[in-house]
């Protein structure tokens, strides 16, 4: 939820030579507080107080890790104590607000001070928190918030792991913001902290290609010291601007300190409903009036659809079935960790769509909320993650604090249309069937009804989907499951890998440097993996281990299952998964990007192998040498993929490849490439 309210040209520039955000576009109740910060590397004592000289830390914007990391092929990063300071001051406009301070992730034991004061400790590093920061502040005088953190592991909080599989990095790492409300007002969900309610929760009772019924449910709190009338008016806007549905709550007197949910249903005819293929989104407006006065404004994004999944039928949207082809995605980049800016969390999605994936399993965390915005608007389905990975604690905190983030995942995702699953128990770990069934519990208290799907490798405790992976059996244990079933994982352990022999032995862990050879290896790998998914009719979908390579721990620095590597340039296997793309697919909303494509996978010199691998998704591919027809060919037979790869013998001779690619005879693609000349 993002709350935009107009203010006049002259507040406006107030906020904005304030904040030092004159770029800034969000003009409204959400204001970004990512910039001015002042940031040291390791503890300082007194560092909380408004008193603190700061003048020689480094000055920085968020987000931000705690130390750029040089060498991306080194598990060695920054473990410990830092601290985050900002000064600011509160314009008068401020008086009378309700003043919220958020942090979309802080790497991971998180002590927030304002002005001296301890407000907030937030355990976890995955996870948003919002803190009322209202009574503490100045109005028209300097504040200054202080953040010190620690990202060493604790066994406290998920994932606990002192050797994990992907790297804490640290840091501030996402942005801040500050919500500025009347006190009479939306409720943010994170802070309400009410089981499946808080904030806007978005449902869809009914969901047909000739109708909709969206449900929504909007919780009003009133923390003036009097009681105040109060009415909500909803509307749902198309992709053009235009009201499609609108409804308005009859007004009701609210008492100081009250709380209320209006729940409102809204009938949209002739719905455009949201699919990978077609990612329709509608805006839904939401305006809390007192009398005459309108006090606050809200704009959620909302897809329409329904979905369900079975064993026999798997996954379906909007009545169809789909067999979702999918990948894990680890959120690290080279030099800067986790630290990630929103136009990076759209590329990363942007690139999965573009080279053939329309699922993603975020593993192993909570992700970036503009990571998922970018799956609503490119069409890639999800799955959200708890924190953890083969985790070893047990204590009562830590099963209390995982509760608690299952409850945060499902609130902070719930009304994203892309999120069609939730990963409730922890990643390859030992869930006792008690934690594993509160797990679930808690999950469907916060997302009631049938369009609500848990899921997790546990076998045994009423979670929804089983999501098992290749490497531990899933293609043939899942034939006999009763329940739904995704491979969680493949692709990486299928050939040249024994489960629990030295991960140096995987065949499908290249790097781009390993040249050719290696490339075709990985890609013929995936190529297999996947054929064996599609030969699964209960299979609802899968997802390769993975999209794109990571840092990882002191044995494996560098974790080279990618598709794409961790620059995000492609390997060969990257440019298989975009021939399983059919030919009318687009990639963008509002594009042309997408279509018919063709890729020769070689680097075409006398040591390239024989015979030549081409990807295409077209109906046959002509391929040409220096310019002279080769031969015309058909995909080859033998495998259940929807685009197999296409196989010439060529005799080597210095000069440039060319195929095309032909659908109803026609060319719809072309690739070439020549060869290497003498290196200068």
């Amino acid at each position: 939820m993002r709350r935009f309210k107009i203010l006049p040209v002259v507040a406006w520039y107030t906020f904005a030579l304030l904040f030092g955000m004159i770029a800034e576009s969000n003009a409204g109740q959400d204001i970004r507080f990512s910039d001015g910060w002042k940031f040291n590397q390791g503890d300082a004592t007194n560092a909380q107080q408004t008193s603190f000289g700061d003048n020689s830390w480094i000055a920085v914007c968020l987000p931000h890790t705690a130390r750029v990391e040089l060498n991306y092929k080194s598990s060695s990063y920054y473990l410990g104590v830092c601290w985050y300071r900002k000064t600011f001051t509160p314009p008068a406009a401020y008086q009378g607000k309700k003043i919220y301070l958020e942090f979309e992730g802080a790497m991971q034991t998180a002590q927030v001070y304002l002005n001296g004061t301890l407000l907030a400790t937030h355990l976890g590093g995955y996870t948003p928190f919002v803190i009322d920061i209202t009574n503490h502040l100045t109005i028209g005088a300097a504040n200054v918030v202080a953040v010190r953190l620690d990202n060493n592991p604790s066994p406290s909080f998920p994932p606990s792991h002192t050797n994990p599989d992907f790297l804490y990095f640290g840091g501030l790492y996402r942005d801040a913001y500050l919500h500025v409300v009347d006190s009479l007002h939306v409720t943010n969900a994170l802070l309400a902290d009410v089981p499946g309610g808080g904030g806007i929760f978005v449902t869809y009772s009914s969901v047909t290609t000739s109708s909709a019924n969206v449900q929504v449910a909007t919780q009003v709190a009133n923390e003036y010291s009097a009681a105040k009338s109060c009415a909500v008016t909803t509307a749902i806007v198309d992709a053009n601007g235009t009201a499609v549905a609108s409804n308005s709550t009859a007004e009701q007197n609210l008492a100081a300190g009250a709380l209320a949910t209006f729940t409102q249903n809204l009938s949209v005819s002739s719905p455009h409903l949201w699919h990978p293929a077609t990612p329709y989104l509608y805006k839904l407006k939401t305006q809390v009036n007192s009398g005459a006065t309108t006090v606050d404004t809200c704009t959620t994004v909302i897809g329409i659809r329904t979905i369900a999944f079975t064993h026999a039928g798997g996954f379906q949207i909007n009545g169809q079935r789909l067999v979702f082809r999918g990948a894990n995605r680890h959120q690290c980049y080279p030099y800067i960790g986790n630290a990630v800016p929103n136009s990076g969390q759209y590329r990363d999605v942007l690139r999965m769509k573009q080279y053939g994936f329309n699922f993603v399993r975020m593993s192993h965390y909570v992700q970036a909320q503009s990571f998922v915005d970018a799956c609503d608007k490119l069409g890639v389905l999800g799955m959200a993650c708890l924190p953890g990975w083969q985790h070893t604690s047990t204590s009562a905190d830590f099963v209390n604090n995982s509760i608690s983030d299952v409850r945060i995942m499902v609130r902070y995702y719930r009304n994203h249309p892309s999120v069609i699953l939730y990963e409730v128990v922890h990643n390859e770990s030992a869930d006792a069937d008690s934690y594993c069934s509160a797990a679930n519990s808690a999950a469907q208290e916060e997302y009631p009804g049938n369009q609500f799907y848990s899921c997790g490798e546990n076998a045994s405790t009423g979670i929804k989907v089983f999501t098992p992976t290749s490497q531990a059996g899933g293609r043939t244990s899942g034939a006999g499951d009763s329940r739904p079933i995704l491979l969680s994982e493949y692709g990486d352990w299928d050939l040249g890998c024994v489960w629990g022999t030295p991960i140096t032995g995987c065949q499908s862990r290249v790097v781009r440097s390993d040249g050719e050879a290696a490339m075709l290896r990985q890609a013929t790998n995936h190529a297999n993996g996947l054929s064996q998914d599609r030969g699964l009719s209960w299979l609802a979908g899968d997802a390769l281990w993975s999209a794109y390579d990571y840092q990882t721990w002191v044995n494996q620095p560098l974790t080279s299952s990618g598709s794409l590597d961790i620059f995000r340039i492609p390997k060969y296997s990257a440019w298989f998964f975009k021939s399983q793309r059919a030919p009318g697919d687009t990639l963008e909303p509002g594009t042309a990007k997408g279509g018919p494509m063709v890729y020769i996978a070689s680097q075409w010199t006398s040591s390239s192998a024989s015979p030549i691998t081409v990807f295409s998704n077209c109906d046959q591919v002509s391929l040409y040498l220096n310019d002279s027809l080769v031969s015309t060919q058909s995909p080859v037979t033998g495998t259940n993929l929807e685009h197999p790869k296409f196989s010439f013998n060529v005799p080597f001779q210095s000069g440039t490849l060319r195929a095309d690619g032909l659908i109803g005879g026609s060319i719809r693609a072309t690739h070439s490439v020549t060869t290497p000349g003498t290196a200068t």
